[in-house]
């Protein structure tokens, strides 16, 4: 029990004193897992977006954005990058 809540703490201490840019996480995965309506990225737990039509022609997208982010060069439509 102590362990679980030292290991909690740590999680609460380091979101808050992670970047203030937000990126749509809502903090780490635990054992690979986060709560409904999101999903395990990069050990983040970001929200499960839902598809829609994308913005740009489907031969410029080159893939999703993950948590709003794309590679170096491109940019996210709200989908797409």
């Amino acid at each position: 029990k102590m362990f679980t809540t030292l290991f909690v703490a740590c999680l609460l201490v380091s979101s808050l004193a992670g970047e203030s840019e937000s990126t749509g996480s809502i903090g780490a995965c635990i054992s690979g897992a986060c709560p409904p309506g999101f999903q395990c990225v990069s050990n983040e737990c970001v929200a499960v977006t839902r598809r829609k039509r994308s913005l740009c022609p489907k031969e410029q997208i080159i893939g999703e954005c993950i948590a709003g982010i794309c590679p170096t060069g491109f940019r996210c439509d709200g989908v797409n990058c």
